[in-house]
């Protein structure tokens, strides 16, 4: 009767997938209430309070490549309910556009780097201009796992 629920799933996805298992097939939800509803479940997805993160991931290796520590880095970052962002294909964006956009209390935008990466010129000055618009910037490695971990399981406010 209704298909099983995928492992891994943001949460929107998960709010279309258990309208679906609702909704007669072809029919699509309409009209004020519907949308009401979904509001409804969204303020309440924001609402939710991070795990509490007992034992620390493992720091990464230190030679670890970029992929890798940003794909530890992005798993953190959902268990602990933030929204995450990175382009999985670049050409159309801005060059300089950092790594990964992550959204929970506030916005981070982290640049990743091996423990040998060098960041550009173009990098820097777009990591430039947000620090000047207020935002919080940082070139992040796999030696500043404890920074990454602490910020993001602190839950503020």
């Amino acid at each position: 009767m209704s298909a099983d629920l995928p492992t891994e799933m943001t949460a929107a996805e998960y709010l279309a997938w258990q309208a679906a298992q609702r909704r007669p097939s072809g029919s699509r939800a309409t009209g004020k209430r519907g949308s009401d509803r979904l509001r409804a479940r969204l303020d309440a997805l924001a609402a939710i309070d991070p795990p509490l993160v007992l034992a620390p991931p493992a720091p990464p290796r230190a030679d670890i490549d970029e992929a890798a520590f940003q794909s530890l880095i992005v798993a953190l970052a959902r268990q602990q309910h933030w929204i995450v962002w990175h382009d999985r294909d670049s050409r159309g964006n801005d060059e300089g556009l950092p790594d990964l956009i992550l959204c929970r209390e506030r916005l981070l935008w982290w640049e990743l780097k091996t423990e040998r990466g060098k960041v550009g010129e173009v990098q820097m000055a777009f990591g430039a201009r947000l620090i000047r618009a207020g935002q919080e910037w940082r070139i992040l490695r796999p030696r500043d796992w404890g920074y990454i971990v602490a910020t993001l399981t602190k839950r503020i406010g």
